[in-house]
């Protein structure tokens, strides 16, 4: 893990093939603490974008700290990391194909039916709703037109992606 002193470091992901800047660090910010609490590769990389000074925090470091704590609170930590690889690994599994996207519009299309379907205010529900109708027959329309679109991207959601999301 790395603190950084002075100067700038910027996090990058690199994302479909597209270089994305998650972040730009700066005095007092950390970076690398996953990795030194897991043990598992790294998320994403560190560049340096300006003249800096990094403090490295040895995982030895990090382990005899943590050894001083009560087992449960060892446990969550670790728990909390997990949880935070899986939540980022979601979050960047973005749609790919025309396919993932039409499912995607159709996925929250359905969720904001639901929502609405639990308001108060009927008649802004029944507006709503007919809307979010049409919105379903535009992207049978938009299917129906790309059906012969020859999409060089894989899909990256199959059924039990979209399932799991439901709202």
């Amino acid at each position: 893990m790395f603190i950084v002193q002075s100067g700038a470091v910027g996090i990058y992901k690199t994302i479909e093939g597209e270089r994305v800047q998650l972040a730009i660090l700066k005095n007092g910010e950390m970076f690398g603490e996953m990795a030194i609490i897991d043990g598992r590769k790294r998320m994403a990389e560190a560049v340096a974008i300006e003249d800096n000074m990094l403090l490295q925090v040895p995982r030895k470091t990090l382990e005899e700290r943590l050894s001083k704590f009560d087992p449960f609170l060892q446990a969550l930590v670790g728990v909390l990391t997990n949880n935070l690889r899986t939540v980022h690994r979601s979050y960047m599994h973005r749609p790919r194909s025309v396919d993932d996207f039409m499912n995607v519009i159709e996925f929250h299309n359905e969720g904001f039916k639901k929502y609405m379907g639990m308001t108060k205010n009927q008649e802004i529900a029944s507006e709503v709703t007919s809307k979010l109708l049409a919105i379903d027959e535009l992207v049978l329309s938009l299917r129906n037109t790309l059906k012969d679109h020859d999409d060089s991207r894989n899909t990256v959601f199959n059924e039990s992606d979209m399932a799991r999301r439901q709202p």
